[in-house]
């Protein structure tokens, strides 16, 4: 009987959990160089700070490169989540969902695809993506959110029959 599971393993073209974990590492750096010039673009050099703690705003990110302080602070920190968010609906909405695949899970040999084997297309990508995009949108907090829905979609990924996270079994009822 245990060899029946393993050649049905074996057999299961759902399961592609390392695989799926490579091509998130791979989309990562893929999107990491846009995403800090996006963050780039959005920061000031300001002289009128010695340190991040001089910086007063509800929102901020700020840090320093030698005796020189560059900060992001409110409606700035919100335009950069905003196109932070634009960069991520391109690459995993509207790139994935209609090829079916992200440079990581193409370097992978791994597709999104519907129940009937078609490329999932971009409603059901953008179901997909809703884990990752609503924390990105909430200021502060979202790094946190984002820590944990990633440990969700893990356990999920890693016990779903069918190698699911939680976000595609909610694009698949």
């Amino acid at each position: 009987q245990r060899r029946m599971a393993e050649l049905h393993r074996d057999l299961d073209p759902t399961d592609v959990r390392g695989r799926r974990i490579g091509a998130y590492f791979i989309d990562f750096a893929v999107l990491l160089i846009p995403s800090i010039f996006i963050t780039f673009f959005f920061l000031e050099k300001r002289a009128d700070a010695a340190t991040c703690d001089d910086i007063n705003a509800n929102l901020e990110l700020c840090f320093a490169i030698g005796d020189d302080i560059f900060a992001a602070t409110d409606g700035r920190v919100i335009a950069m989540q905003f196109f932070t968010a634009l960069l991520g609906l391109a690459y995993f909405v509207f790139l994935q969902g209609s090829s079916g695949w992200t440079v990581g899970k193409r370097l992978v040999g791994i597709r999104v695809v519907n129940e009937s084997g078609a490329v999932c297309g971009i409603p059901k990508a953008f179901v997909r993506y809703l884990p990752l995009l609503v924390p990105a949108l909430i200021p502060a907090a979202g790094w946190a959110i984002g820590g944990f829905t990633a440990v969700v979609a893990s356990v999920a990924l890693l016990s779903h029959k069918r190698h699911h996270r939680v976000a595609d079994v909610l694009a698949n009822p």
